[in-house]
């Protein structure tokens, strides 16, 4: 009699869940706009639904449905999907209490699976990213020059250069990050806001890099620094032979404009017409300038000299002092050469006044040598080595 007992209930159990029924719609679009309720929208001819329950009252049905992502009571004035009004009612009440908590809890047991669906894709997401990001091909654009206080290959960036990105933390207020470049390879931190630091076609999500301190990621600047030392070998040879070039070059430019060129001649004056003078000279021989003179004069708008309206007179000249060293003759002292052998003088203090000068012309050039040599150049042999 037990037995008997027990095999009754379940088969009670079974026809208690065999109450939801499954089918598919097999209506035609236009039943839709017959809908009470707009959620229906989110259906399609043909989709798959299990009915919970089902309710009638006058030519208005209730159905308490669900799918893979949506689950609720609808109301309508048909039947929406392929069962018979037999079938429906072997359901529960869809607007009874008990079948409102189902309603809910389907909805939940929804919302939880999107959710996870959800985490699942983004995680998905996150690794195609990572991936994407090791193999180097998350470009981005420098807006700004990185500070040359920042890390190490801060100073070998500029704005606009593209650099490839490959790791991102952000620590309290500071943002870390890992990249590289045809010429650099490493880490580098700033202050600023991500979105002021770097630029790029397509928007940049810096969250789903992988940390910029990651196993993989110094792994990939290892893999990236030794093909940019490669790189680098080869710019670098070829930048020396460039700069040897451009030495011999400059070398016989001293020999071919001795004894010296005049790179600058500029000048300015005050409120009251005390006029400033400066000049830039280069010495072109082997020996060392002991002294400097230049004369010249000014001109007015209309082409006349100007004349000092203290003192009198139309002839500026001034004296600079030395010494001004002897310019590079050969590969192994250009060096320590190049920047001894340029004189640069500024002439505050000439008593030379004019409130009407327009133009200046320097006339004459006179060196001595501490060899106590003197060589002057004027006129058209000094023009040929004026070069401003």
């Amino acid at each position: 009699m037990k037995k008997i007992l027990i095999f009754f209930l379940f088969l009670c159990a079974m026809a208690v869940s065999a109450q939801s029924i499954r089918t598919r719609f097999s209506t035609t679009i236009n039943v839709f706009n017959n809908y009470y309720r707009t959620q229906i929208d989110t259906f399609s001819l043909g989709d798959s639904v299990t009915v919970h329950a089902y309710y009638k009252k006058g030519n208005k049905y209730s159905f308490l449905i669900e799918t893979n992502d949506y689950a609720d009571i609808i109301n309508c004035k048909f039947i929406p999907f392929d069962a018979t009004e037999k079938q429906l009612k072997k359901l529960p009440n869809a607007l009874s209490d008990e079948v409102l908590k189902l309603r809910l809890q389907l909805k939940n047991n929804i919302e939880n699976r999107k959710q996870q669906l959800l985490e699942v894709k983004l995680e998905e997401e996150k690794l195609q990213y990572r991936a994407k990001a090791l193999r180097g091909e998350i470009k981005a654009v420098l807006d700004y020059q990185i500070p040359r206080s920042i890390e190490s290959i801060g100073e070998s960036l500029q704005t606009g250069d593209t650099v490839t990105l490959i790791g991102y933390s952000k620590v309290g207020s500071m943002n870390y990050y890992a990249m590289y470049s045809d010429e650099t390879v490493g880490t580098f931190s700033s202050s600023l806001s991500r979105g002021f630091t770097i630029k790029n076609e397509k928007e940049i999500d810096f969250e789903k890099l992988p940390a910029y301190d990651d196993q993989e990621v110094k792994l990939r600047l290892q893999q990236q620094s030794s093909i940019v030392d490669s790189v680098m070998t080869i710019k670098i040879a070829e930048a020396k032979e460039r700069l040897v070039e451009t030495q011999k070059l400059l070398i016989q430019t001293y020999k071919d404009n001795r004894p010296f060129v005049i790179t600058d001649v500029s000048w300015n004056s005050n409120s009251v017409g005390l006029i400033n003078v400066s000049i830039n000279i280069t010495n072109c021989t082997e020996q060392t300038i002991k002294y400097v003179t230049f004369s010249g004069y000014f001109k007015n708008a209309v082409g006349d000299k100007c004349q000092n309206e203290i003192g009198g007179g139309s002839v500026w000249k001034a004296k600079g002092v030395g010494p001004i060293g002897p310019c590079p003759t050969t590969l192994d002292n250009f060096e320590e050469r190049i920047q001894e052998c340029k004189g640069s003088y500024i002439f505050d203090n000439v008593s030379f006044y004019s409130r009407v000068a327009q133009t200046f012309l320097l006339t004459s050039v006179s060196i001595q040598y501490t060899n106590g040599k003197t060589i002057t150049l004027s006129g058209a042999n000094l023009d040929k080595h004026v070069r401003y």
